[in-house]
């Protein structure tokens, strides 16, 4: 067996006899191994292979344009092979042609359609009609939940839920900026501004991150860019939980070795995005474990170290909802719309948390529009 990943999707081509060319882009290598085909060129990461359908006269080609589909191949590539077989003459009954259809639209109407482009013009024609189809348009907004993907394999969501990964986010950029402004408001001295510049840009960064992220997944965009803006929204969590405890750890009175403890924190997420950039995506519940660590750690060494502890009690409540939110964040393909209902989780702890650095460290109302109005 020769593994292949397509866009996150392992897939497994059993016999070479399907095909030999064709177009086929290696966006990630599987964990396990990419394999050498006999007599051909080795499969390299980041380049673009080419794989024919044999016995295909005309030249039929496949162009991948989207690899990131839980897909029946096996159910794929016997109605392809079959379609070679119509379009270049062999002897195929009108029945067996109909029912190759049937089953290629079948294969369609279960997966979300839209991911593979056919160069021949009759295989065009085919995809079009069931493209345009009412009832193909209609069951995507109507699957609130794919299947849960392989270990190592990032989850494809639907297209509600990609909008709705996007709003939950999307929607609270302004506030995040409205938020920074009003610590810049209510900064008392230089150090007050340090911390806000670094909490409210790493909070505008988290929201704007993954927003985008999120529409390039919802407009299919496959290859580098949306690797390095999910590289990039992953980073975005470590920073962000730094930079949450960095205002506590610079304007709370406390024992010099908070600062030990701050520096020790930002090593932590250093190593934390090293990781994303070697690792990315191949050891989630390893990935997960950091993020707990670097969320939980450093608040329960520092708190002792406080000669004032006012307020960090609703830090801690935020630190909550973002534990509990965690639960959703792993459970894609299992719950509909878990991962927007991660984000709601996120902008409750965010803001949770917000309201206690502005008005427990700034001596702000809390309210974020003050200084907008002003």
């Amino acid at each position: 067996m020769i593994y292949y990943r397509l866009g996150g999707t392992e897939s497994v081509f059993r016999s070479a006899n399907y095909f030999d060319c064709g177009e086929l882009s290696l966006l990630r290598r599987s964990p396990r191994a990419v394999y050498p085909r006999p007599n051909k060129t080795p499969l390299r990461f980041g380049r673009t292979h080419s794989i024919n359908f044999r016995g295909s006269s005309d030249g039929l080609k496949l162009r991948f344009l989207s690899g990131a589909v839980k897909r029946d191949w096996e159910t794929c590539l016997h109605v392809w092979r079959n379609f070679c077989g119509d379009f270049t003459g062999d002897n195929s009954s009108t029945e067996e042609s109909s029912s190759t259809a049937s089953a290629f639209r079948r294969v369609i109407l279960n997966h979300p359609p839209g991911r593979i482009a056919f160069l021949t013009p009759q295989l065009e024609s085919l995809v079009n009609l069931v493209e345009q189809s009412s009832a193909v348009t209609s069951s995507r907004w109507k699957k609130w939940r794919n299947k849960r993907a392989c270990p190592g394999q990032a989850y494809e969501p639907t297209d509600i839920e990609h909008v709705a990964n996007i709003i939950t986010h999307g929607i609270s950029i302004l506030p995040a900026v409205a938020a920074l402004l009003h610590l810049m408001y209510w900064s008392q001295s230089t150090l007050h501004v340090v911390a806000g510049v670094f909490y409210g840009c790493s909070l505008i960064a988290l929201f704007s991150m993954s927003t985008a992220f999120h529409c390039v997944c919802y407009l299919q965009f496959n290859g580098r860019v949306k690797l390095i803006l999910h590289i990039c929204d992953r980073a975005t969590i470590f920073i962000f939980t730094a930079c949450s405890y960095t205002p506590w750890l610079l304007l709370k009175e406390a024992h010099p070795y908070v600062f030990g403890v701050l520096m020790a924190m930002w090593l932590m997420v250093a190593g934390g995005i090293c990781y994303q950039l070697v690792f990315h995506e191949q050891y989630k519940h390893f990935e997960t474990f950091l993020y707990l660590f670097i969320g939980i750690v450093p608040g329960l060494v520092s708190i002792p170290a406080m000669a004032d502890t006012t307020g960090l009690w609703r830090v801690a409540e935020g630190g909550a909802i973002y534990v509990i939110g965690i639960v959703f964040f792993k459970s894609d393909g299992l719950i509909p719309f878990a991962h927007a209902i991660w984000h709601v989780f996120v902008v409750i702890g965010a803001a949770w948390q917000y309201f206690a650095v502005s008005g427990h460290l700034y001596q702000g109302d809390g309210d974020i529009m003050n200084p907008v109005i002003t």
